[in-house]
C-alpha cells in the first residue's frame, strides 16, 4: 500500500478538480525536495496545459531528475509549453525556450523562429541560440540513422520532415525574417536534393532567398551543406548552383569529403555531370595535386580530375603532379591514365619511376615497360627479373608471361644451341614452376610430347632439374622412351647420370643397349682424354 503522502499525490494527479493544479503548483514552491517531485509528477500525470504553464514557470528552481521527468513527457505538455512561448511575459517566454532546449522540443520549432525576430535583443539572440540547437541535434540524430552504418528510422525521417516544412513554411514570410541565413542553412543541411523544401529555397522562393542558397552551397563548411553538394553529383539533373558549387569551392574539407563520396567505378550520371565542370578549384595552379590531400583520397582525386572537364593540359599536369609527388595510391591510379601524357613525358615518368623508394611505384614502371614501348624493353625487364624487391620480379615475370615452357619448347628445335641455354636460364627466373612442368611433360601419356620435352630439356639446359623424371624415363616399357632417356642423360657428366645409363647396358631392345654403350663408351673417352690433359699440364 502507498504511504499517505504518495496516496494524497496520487489522487492530486487523478482528480478532476481544476483547483488541484493551484495545490501541485504550491507545493512545488515547498523546500521538501521529495514533496516537489511528487508535485511535478502529479502535474505531468495531469496533462494539463495549465500544469505545464507551472512547470515551466518554475523551471529554473527545478532540479534535473524533474528536468529529465519533463523532456520524456514533452508531447504531452506541448500544448502549455507553447502557451508559454506565446505569453506577454518575457521572463514566462524565456523560460519556454529552455524548456525547448533542454527538452530538445522540435515541435516548437515555429515559435522558436518567431522569436527569433523579437524586439527584445536579449531574447532573440536566446531564440536563436535555441534554434541552432534544435538544428545541431536533429541533424546528428539524423546522421545516426543515415544508411549504411545507421538504421533507417521512420520516426527520425517524420521529424526531419516535419522540422523542414515549418522551415519553408518561415522562408515563405521572407521580409519577417530576423536571420534568414540560419533558416537557409538549415533546410540545405536537413534537406537531400530532391527535398521539396531544397528545390523551394533553390528554384522557387524569392531571389535574395535563391541567391542566399547558392552563397551557402559555396562557402557554407556545414557538413550537410556540404553533403547536400556532394550528393547533387549522382542526381540525373543537379541544380546549377550545386554545379557551380563543385566547381568554386576550394575549401580542403569540402574537397575531402567529396572524394571521400566516390565510389571506385563511377556511375553514367556522375561522369556526365562531371564532364560539365571545366573548372576544379581546389586543384592548385603551379602543383596541381594539392599538398594538403590525404593519400587514401589520391586515387578518388585521380578518378574526379580525369572524368571532369578540365582542359588536356590541366590534366596533364595533375597526373604528372601526382605521380612524382602522390603516394602509392595516387601514382598507381594516375598512372592508369597515362594516356592523356604524350610519349616522351610517359617515359621520362616510368624510368623516374623505376628508381623510386617504393617497392609498389617501382613494380608499376616494370608493368610499364612494353605498353610505353620503352626501347630495350625486354632486356630491361629480364634484369628486374634479378630485383631484390619481390613486387618488382613478380611485375617483370607478368611482362614476360607469354615466355612460358610451352613457347619455349616449340622454339629449341629452331634456335641456336648458345642461345637456347640462355632461353633456358631466363625461364626459370620469368616461371620458378618451370621444371615442374617440363616433369609433367616427361610423364606425359602422350609419346611425342615426351619426346619433345627430352629434347627441350638438354637444348634449354635443363636436364639437371628434371633429373628424376628423366631416370623414371630410362624405365619406361617404350623403347623408344628408354633410348630418348639415354640419349638425355649422357648430357649430364655426374656419377649418378652414369650409373643410371649404365643399367641400361644389358637391355632387352638392341636400340637401348646401343645408346647405352655409346654414351658409356663417349663418358670414358672423354674422362681419359681429361685425365690426359691435366697428366700434360702437370709436366
Amino acid at each position: 500500500m502507498s504511504d499517505p503522502l504518495s496516496a494524497t499525490f496520487d489522487l492530486l494527479a487523478a482528480t478532476v478538480n481544476q483547483r488541484a493544479v493551484e495545490v501541485l503548483a504550491a507545493a512545488l514552491d515547498g523546500g521538501d525536495e521529495c514533496i516537489v517531485r511528487l508535485a511535478a509528477a502529479a502535474l505531468v500525470r495531469r496533462e494539463s496545459a495549465r500544469g505545464a504553464v507551472e512547470l515551466v514557470r518554475r523551471l529554473d528552481r527545478l532540479d534535473r531528475d524533474i528536468h529529465r521527468l519533463l523532456a520524456e513527457n514533452r508531447r504531452s505538455l506541448a500544448p502549455g509549453v507553447n502557451h508559454c512561448l506565446l505569453s506577454g511575459d518575457l521572463g514566462l517566454r524565456a523560460r519556454a525556450l529552455e524548456f525547448v532546449r533542454l527538452a530538445t522540443a522540435w515541435e516548437h520549432l515555429g515559435q522558436v523562429i518567431r522569436l527569433t525576430s523579437s524586439d527584445a535583443p536579449d531574447e532573440a539572440e536566446r531564440a536563436v541560440d535555441v534554434f541552432r540547437e534544435l538544428i545541431r541535434r536533429l541533424y546528428e540524430l539524423q546522421e545516426r540513422h543515415r544508411p549504411p552504418l545507421g538504421t533507417p528510422s521512420l520516426e527520425v525521417d517524420r521529424t526531419v520532415k516535419d522540422a523542414l516544412e515549418v522551415l519553408t513554411g518561415a522562408c515563405r514570410h521572407w521580409d519577417d525574417l530576423a536571420r534568414p541565413e540560419e533558416l537557409v542553412e538549415a533546410v540545405l543541411s536537413l534537406g537531400r536534393p530532391t527535398s521539396e523544401s531544397v528545390r523551394y529555397v533553390l528554384r522557387q522562393s524569392v531571389p535574395a532567398c535563391r541567391e542566399l542558397a547558392a552563397e551557402l552551397m559555396a562557402a557554407s563548411t556545414h557538413p550537410g551543406v556540404m553533403r547536400l553538394v556532394v550528393e547533387s553529383l549522382s542526381e540525373d539533373y543537379p541544380h546549377p548552383k550545386a554545379l557551380r558549387a563543385l566547381m568554386l569551392r576550394n575549401d580542403p574539407p569540402f574537397a575531402c569529403q567529396l572524394l571521400r563520396s566516390l565510389p571506385e567505378r563511377l556511375s553514367a550520371v556522375q561522369q556526365k555531370n562531371l564532364g560539365q565542370l571545366p573548372i576544379v578549384n581546389w586543384l592548385g595552379e603551379e602543383s596541381p595535386a594539392p599538398e594538403w590531400l590525404p593519400e587514401e583520397l589520391q586515387a578518388a582525386a585521380v578518378r574526379y580530375v580525369q572524368a571532369s572537364a578540365l582542359s588536356f593540359e590541366t590534366k596533364r599536369r595533375f597526373h604528372e603532379d601526382m605521380i612524382r609527388r602522390g603516394g602509392v595510391e595516387g601514382r598507381l591510379s594516375a598512372a592508369e591514365v597515362l594516356a592523356s601524357l604524350d610519349v616522351a613525358q610517359a617515359r621520362d615518368l616510368v624510368f623516374d619511376a623505376l628508381d623510386d623508394e617504393d617497392d609498389q611505384v617501382q613494380a608499376w614502371a616494370t608493368s610499364q615497360l612494353r605498353s610505353q614501348g620503352v626501347p630495350q624493353a625486354f632486356s630491361m625487364l629480364i634484369e628486374r627479373l634479378d630485383s631484390p624487391l619481390a613486387a618488382v620480379r613478380d611485375a617483370a615475370r607478368q611482362e614476360l608471361g607469354g615466355f612460358d615452357l610451352e613457347r619455349v619448347l616449340g622454339l629449341a628445335d629452331h634456335l641456336e644451341p648458345e642461345l637456347c641455354r640462355r632461353v633456358g636460364g631466363l625461364l626459370g627466373k620469368i616461371h620458378p614452376g618451370a621444371a615442374a612442368e617440363l616433369e609433367r611433360e616427361l610423364s606425359s601419356p602422350v609419346r611425342q610430347r615426351r619426346l619433345r620435352a627430352a629434347r627441350g630439356a638438354v637444348a634449354l639446359g635443363l636436364a639437371a632439374d628434371v633429373f628424376d623424371s628423366l631416370v623414371a624415363m630410362s624405365r619406361d616399357a617404350d623403347p623408344v622412351i628408354r633410348r630418348t632417356a639415354v640419349e638425355t642423360l649422357a648430357t649430364l657428366d655426374t656419377p649418378e647420370a652414369h650409373w643410371a645409363i649404365a643399367a641400361l647396358d644389358d637391355d632387352e631392345n638392341l636400340q637401348v643397349r646401343d645408346a647405352a654403350r655409346r654414351a658409356l663408351a663417349a663418358t670414358t673417352s672423354a674422362r681419359h682424354a681429361s685425365a690426359a690433359e691435366v697428366e700434360i699440364a702437370e709436366r
